[in-house]
């Protein structure tokens, strides 16, 4: 017995179909019908994508004018992490350094991550070829940006001049508060018991991946990343990394 595959594409098309399928018959019953339906029933969306950006475009922008009736984010295929390059100070055997005086961090690396939506990611110890050693370099459909500690640069960046990001859109980021120093937002979320800027869990599965690099790193060698169960799959030495010996009195349940 076979699962059947669902995806975006199959999702939009079957939409687009009952879509198309509604406007024909809406057509044929004519103008008068149409603006009499438009009175009594609001006008029907769906959401492809669930990540923070498209909750908040369902929240602000759609539930005012249309009742959401679908939301679509069902690409649940494995994050593969590839082993590009790795060199290390000493050889490894088990993740664990053959010299009891050298590190278990290789001196060189380069990881790629895909992801089940198609973006990849590409973790390594510089990027000469584009100029920086330290940052983040996104490459978008309408350009690219860089981001470290000390700058944020690039195309869409330079858009913001002519095109301003909705006033709306941070406000709802920030809970509603000023804008003010990332640790200092995390000590009034802490103090008044509320949400921060920087979620919790969005945060640790963008650790998952790094931790996930690193072990992949060790063992030298390719591994796939269920997020839905948080689990390793078909790796069971992998697995083991996963967890580690609390420290006495340091334990945290």
């Amino acid at each position: 017995m076979t699962t059947p595959r669902h995806t975006r594409r199959r999702f939009l098309n079957h939409s687009l179909a009952a879509c198309g399928a509604a406007s024909a018959a809406l057509s044929r019953a004519g103008k008068v019908a149409a603006d009499e339906a438009d009175t009594k029933e609001p006008l029907r969306g769906a959401v492809i994508g669930c990540g923070g950006i498209a909750s908040h475009h369902a929240r602000v922008n759609l539930t005012p004018h249309f009742k959401i009736t679908a939301i679509c984010d069902v690409d649940r295929q494995p994050i593969a992490i590839e082993v590009l390059d790795a060199v290390h100070p000493v050889d490894l055997v088990d993740g664990l350094p053959t010299l009891d005086n050298q590190y278990n961090t290789a001196n060189s690396f380069r990881i790629r991550c895909r992801f089940p939506a198609g973006a990849e990611l590409i973790i390594c110890d510089h990027a000469q070829q584009l100029g920086f050693d330290n940052g983040i370099l996104f490459e978008c459909e309408q350009g690219r940006f860089f981001v470290n500690r000390g700058k944020l640069t690039g195309k869409p960046i330079k858009d913001l001049v002519s095109h301003p990001l909705d006033k709306a859109l941070f406000d709802s980021l920030r809970n509603g508060r000023p804008v003010m120093p990332h640790m200092e937002n995390f000590y009034r979320s802490c103090r008044e018991r509320v949400a921060g800027i920087s979620d919790p869990a969005s945060h640790i599965r963008n650790l998952n991946v790094c931790h996930l690099a690193n072990i992949a790193l060790r063992l030298g060698r390719n591994l796939r990343w269920d997020p839905a169960s948080r689990a390793v799959l078909d790796d069971q030495a992998a697995s083991e990394w996963l967890t580690r010996e609390q420290r006495n009195g340091f334990e945290v349940s």
